[in-house]
């Protein structure tokens, strides 16, 4: 008698079975894989963004925020009247000891050079030093060599003299270098959704010391002599270098990728070299227009005083539009302000001169509110500057960096942006008075030749971010839509894979 066919064995189930069993095991692995993948992700997504907030952002209040803001704006603006503070009498002063116009200009000079070349050094130890602690050595090397300062004359031999001056000038640009650098990585730490109000207003007190430094500099030489301006304002500089160390955060951090590489990387950017290249612009112009203005009005025959009133409207309308353009820009945009502002500082270039081929004739009438309009423009240009490059460092580095490290580089590469702005800052402020001075003593080269060429410069630069404006729209919406998906293929096959080697399919 035959025996019953097994269930297991029955014709109908023998071939079937095995491959439903087979693919109904290997639909549960790959969902069992899969959610592991994405809880592994989720996971690590989750930590990712906590370390960022325990790293790059301070838990503070916003009454602390103010109180930081506003120690970093009155120490700015004591720092930039001491750099400003030497114009009305230092050059009397130093003809009367025998000292020659080369050597005064290097005394001014060596200022903004140390600063250029320490302040990418800067940006590269803030990251292991600390912000604060590199901010109060900056406070201190400034006030320190501005007492120094004060007592330099009684050196009786000239020689020594010229060489102490220059040395004590070269100390305190690297105290700038630091303060500069340490103060715009901290001010972009704690206030991250308004990087550019923020920054700006650390420009207006700037703007405001360098326009009353020498007025106030000279009112305290005339009260107590050489030494007073240097000990009032140094001692100042001090005193609230002290307070702030009590009242600043302290930012905690960590970095997992080498400063130097960062701004290597930075560096290799071409959007950040153009931006970077409009900050040395600007200062280039300033440089320009101080050293070679007076001389351009000269046929107007104003004294000493009423010259110093033509500065009045650029220094006035730069410090008023600063924060306005920051904060307008932190909503909008940067990108529009920037090429507003050189296509207005271009204009007023134009007009300052005027242009060779302007029938305009000079007039003061015509110079005032070319002045003001410069000073707009410069506020529109510099202001949200420093914002778009900081944005645009923290996209692309994050993109040549792993994503578990993306947010732990986020504080270096502020650092890093820091010393980079600051160094072309200074770059600019080097190569400004050089370039006026040719064209002083150049037969060839006008003064309206000059502002005329720097006005279709700051053009230019205008038409090349119009151009990186619509290469961000058009090219680099579907280039970066690409690469993040790409991006996300790459971390979904690399959770995949870990999150498979504990499925059965591996064991």
């Amino acid at each position: 008698m035959d025996k019953p066919l097994d269930k297991s064995q029955s014709p109908e189930h023998t071939p079937d079975k095995p491959k439903d069993e087979n693919q109904s095991f290997q639909h549960i692995v790959d969902k069992q894989s899969k959610d592991k993948s994405q809880s592994v992700k989720h996971k690590l997504d989750e930590e990712s963004q906590q370390t960022s907030v325990n790293i790059t952002t301070p838990d503070i209040t916003g009454r602390k925020r103010t109180i930081a803001l506003i120690l970093l704006s009155i120490i700015i603006f004591l720092v930039t009247a001491m750099f400003a503070v030497l114009a009305p009498f230092f050059p009397t002063l130093a003809v009367e000891r025998n000292v020659n116009h080369f050597e005064i200009g290097l005394i001014f000079a060596v200022y903004p050079a140390t600063n250029f070349l320490f302040s990418p050094i800067c940006g590269l130890i803030l990251p292991q030093v600390g912000v604060t602690f590199v901010l109060f050595i900056g406070i201190l090397i400034e006030s320190c060599c501005s007492l120094i300062f004060g007592f330099l004359p009684h050196i009786l031999d000239n020689t020594t003299f010229v060489t102490f001056c220059f040395i004590t000038r070269g100390i305190q640009g690297i105290g700038f270098a630091s303060y500069q650098t340490a103060s715009l990585a901290m001010t972009s730490t704690i206030f991250t959704d308004n990087v550019a109000a923020a920054t700006s207003t650390l420009e207006a007190f700037g703007a405001i010391g360098y326009m009353i430094g020498p007025t106030l500099g000279g009112a305290l030489y005339e009260a107590g002599g050489f030494k007073l301006p240097f000990l009032v304002i140094g001692s100042s500089m001090l005193g609230f270098g002290c307070i702030a160390i009590f009242f600043l955060p302290r930012i905690q951090h960590k970095n997992t990728s080498a400063p130097t590489t960062l701004m290597k990387k930075l560096l290799s950017f071409p959007r950040v070299l153009l931006m970077c290249s409009g900050v040395t612009l600007l200062m280039i112009i300033f440089g320009v227009l101080d050293v070679s203005i007076a001389l351009h009005l000269k046929p107007f025959h104003l004294s000493p005083s009423v010259l110093g009133l033509f500065f009045l409207p650029l220094t006035i309308a730069y410090g008023v539009f600063s924060p306005i353009f920051g904060y307008l820009s932190d909503r909008w945009g940067y990108r529009w302000f920037i090429i507003g502002g050189c296509f207005g500082l271009g204009i007023a270039l134009i007009f300052i001169g005027p242009a060779p081929f302007l029938p305009i004739p000079l007039s003061v009438g015509q110079s005032i509110p070319s002045m003001a309009v410069c000073g707009a423009g410069a506020a529109a240009l510099l202001t949200p500057l420093y914002g778009d490059i900081l944005a645009s460092a923290l996209v692309k580095l994050k993109g040549h960096v792993e994503t578990e490290k993306a947010d732990d580089d986020h504080f270096a590469t502020i650092c890093v942006v820091s010393g980079v702005f600051s160094a072309f800052n200074a770059l600019g402020q080097v190569l400004g008075p050089i370039i006026g001075g040719i064209a002083i003593t150049s037969a060839s080269i006008t003064f309206d030749w000059t502002t005329s060429i720097l006005g279709f410069i700051a053009m230019a630069e205008g038409m090349m971010f119009i151009l990186l404006t619509i290469w961000d729209k058009v090219i680099g919406e579907s280039a970066e839509s690409t690469r993040n998906e790409s991006c996300e293929a790459e971390k979904t096959v690399h959770y995949s894979t870990t999150a498979s080697e504990d499925t059965p399919l591996l064991s």
